[in-house]
Parts: structure tokens; C-alpha cells; sequence
């Protein structure tokens, strides 16, 4: 995320990244705080049919990144969003 201030980044989609357990929690760690800012969505393409390489937040995660103002959204092999929650 360096070099991104998010100020106009309504969402972030993730999407054939290869993102593996420790690199998404990093990931995650590394999104900046956006108290007092509007929450941004984040989707992580999970498509069981044709793997893309990316793994699911922690229950950990998922809690650090609603505490940053960002909802975590998987997005599925029918294209539709579900919100994860811990």
C-alpha cells in the first residue's frame, strides 16, 4: 500500500495475487488506520473452481481490519459478495 493514500479508493479488490496465509495477515497489518474516514471494502476473489492463488483472512484479521474501518468481502465462484466476519 505504500505510495497509496486511499483518500479516493472507494474499494480494493484482491484477484489472482497468490496471497498466502502470513502475506495476507501482513497484508492486512499494513493497511493504514482510517478512524474518523469513510470504511473501504475489500473483496478477495476465493474461486474454488479455478483457484486464484489468494487465502481467506484469519478470524484475527478480519477483526484488525473491521478496527481499521475496512470491511473483508470473499467473492465467489457465482460472482457474488459475502461480508466475512470473525
Amino acid at each position: 500500500m505504500s505510495g497509496v493514500s486511499g483518500e479516493k479508493l472507494p474499494s480494493i479488490t484482491c484477484y489472482k495475487n497468490q496471497i498466502k496465509e502470513e502475506n495476507m495477515s501482513n497484508f492486512i497489518k499494513s493497511l493504514p488506520d482510517r478512524n474518523g474516514k469513510p470504511w473501504i471494502a475489500i473483496t478477495i476473489v476465493d474461486d474454488t473452481d479455478t483457484p486464484d492463488g489468494n487465502s481467506l483472512p484469519t478470524s484475527d484479521d478480519i477483526k484488525l481490519a473491521n478496527g481499521k474501518r475496512y470491511d473483508l468481502y470473499k467473492r465467489t465462484a457465482d460472482n457474488k459478495s459475502v461480508r466475512l466476519t470473525p
